[in-house]
């Protein structure tokens, strides 16, 4: 006998088969075991209703693991089948190469693809609960002071009861002191904002820009001093800017580039000089973006990746579609200039500069997917399909890369995680979050374990959101690693 969710999901299959049919010879071969159910599927490498498929890039005789999840009394039940892509058409086709090999474990989430690998074997790496928030929050920035503190600023609130109808509010800055395990009050902003962002300079101090009052899109900037716990105006920028990508060059000046209007800041970039306290206007970007990533190169360039435009009302016009474009600011210049395409245009993009100069890049609505740019060849190349769209990265001390958290249609908030090995050019799942979240804040502390806080824990009920934003905080620890005393780079985005 199938239980609902066999039925469900053969169901939404066959729906997906009526609409796109496929040639006779795929559907031949298209036969997949999942437990005692037997189900035909077409699959263009996305989330189809709880099912994942993931492996290599999607050609002919490509291996990779399709994963589909249900849950009982506690516990995922992970079914597991390996295929081959067959093309069809245009399409693509699954069929089984082998019997669903059946696991059950406790599940604090949901379950990871590997990349370009099939392996269901965790790194080890573990979650642990931290104090919690003063207040709980989403879209967070968190950024390591020089002293190993953590500063929490940018975050909001939601007030209203339905998630579908946010009415945000800022939250006031928090500090987290990895030593006791707390966050504490600190000084209050000059002008409380939300979807701002937080770069550390050279001194030692917060350079905090652009962002939202519950009325207004913001135009002046703020600096926090760490030493005496207090904030300051900094200036303004040029034109008022929500979500830009703030990077420090390395002159110690900030690259500001993008963001929402009303004024259209898309193409618009400015450059803060903390000797001067000032911002000047530097050339514009080849695109408008907003929800894009901005990465420094080890050449001292920086890519600008994915993100997409905007209208001058702040409304998405039709055909505005997320990009696949990607640029390069020249910070001698002071010019920005195209360089290579992703393959998948992705919004909200997370870009990880690896050990080795590349730039990891993975990102919604196309996180099931994963690129590498190379600076040497101003090309991407695919990493693997990862299942997600993960929310939260960070370069751990030796050299992988953890992605957690995120957001999947059929799913909800995610608790999964992976490691990214540079080397390999592999993925592979380390321990889940104890809280699903998306949305959430991310810092690498300076010995090297990973600080994640805040976030909203929707999850699916049918077709309803049902979520609550959390004050919770955790902390993951590489096993294996020994820590280091050297703080990292952090995020500077929202």
């Amino acid at each position: 006998m199938t239980d609902n969710y066999e039925s469900r999901l053969r169901a939404r299959l066959g729906a997906l088969e009526r609409a796109v049919p496929l040639s006779s010879e795929a559907a031949r071969t298209s036969q997949t075991i999942l437990g005692r159910a037997r189900v035909r599927s077409a699959a263009t490498a996305k989330v189809l209703a709880g099912i994942r498929v993931t492996g290599a890039r999607p050609s002919r005789g490509t291996a990779g693991s399709l994963i589909a999840e249900r849950r009982r009394t506690g516990l995922a039940v992970a079914f597991t089948a390996v295929f081959a892509v067959v093309a069809a058409g245009g399409l693509l086709g699954v069929r089984a190469l082998s019997p669903a090999a059946v696991s059950e474990s406790p599940s604090a989430g949901n379950p990871v693809s590997t990349g370009n690998t099939a392996s269901a074997i965790d790194s080890g790496g573990t979650f642990a609960a931290t104090g919690s928030l003063l207040e709980a929050q989403m879209w967070p920035s968190a950024t390591t002071l020089e002293d190993g503190r953590v500063l929490v600023t940018g975050g909001l609130v939601d007030t209203s009861s339905d998630v579908n109808a946010p009415n945000p509010v800022p939250v006031a800055p928090e500090i987290y002191d990895p030593a006791t395990g707390k966050f504490s009050k600190t000084g209050a902003m000059v002008q409380p904002r939300f979807w701002s962002t937080a770069t550390l300079l050279a001194d030692g101090r917060v350079l905090i820009v652009g962002g939202r009052t519950q009325t207004e899109t913001m135009l002046n900037a703020e600096l926090y001093d760490p030493k005496t716990g207090t904030f300051s105006e900094a200036g303004s920028t040029a034109v008022p800017r929500v979500g830009p990508t703030a990077t420090l060059l390395a002159d110690g000046r900030v690259l500001i580039a993008g963001g929402d209007p009303p004024d259209p800041a898309g193409r618009t970039a400015e450059v803060y000089d903390p000797r001067t306290e000032k911002f000047s206007v530097t050339g514009s970007m080849v695109l408008d973006r907003h929800a894009h990533s901005a990465t420094l190169l080890e050449d001292g360039r920086v890519l600008l990746v994915g993100g997409y435009k905007l209208a001058p009302d702040g409304s998405l016009p039709e055909g505005a579609l997320n990009t696949t474009s990607a640029e390069l600011y020249d910070p001698t210049s002071g010019t920005f200039s195209a360089t290579g395409s992703l393959a998948a245009a992705m919004f909200q993009p997370k870009a990880t500069r690896l050990p080795d100069g590349r730039v990891l890049v993975e990102g919604d609505p196309n996180g099931y997917t994963a690129e590498v740019y190379d600076p040497s060849s101003g090309k991407f190349a695919a990493a693997g399909f990862i299942g997600s769209a993960y929310s939260l990265d960070a370069v751990l001390p030796d050299g992988l890369v953890l992605l957690a958290g995120g957001y999947e249609v059929s799913h909800g908030a995610l608790a999964s995680a992976l490691l990214y090995n540079p080397e390999t050019g592999t993925f592979s799942p380390t321990g889940s979050m104890i809280t699903s979240r998306n949305d959430a804040g991310v810092a690498r502390l300076a010995d090297g374990r990973v600080l994640v806080l805040g976030g909203n824990s929707d999850s699916v009920d049918g077709d309803k959101l049902v979520g609550s934003i959390t004050d919770t905080a955790e902390i993951y620890t590489e096993p294996g690693v020994i820590p280091t005393a050297t703080p990292a780079p952090t995020s500077t985005q929202p």
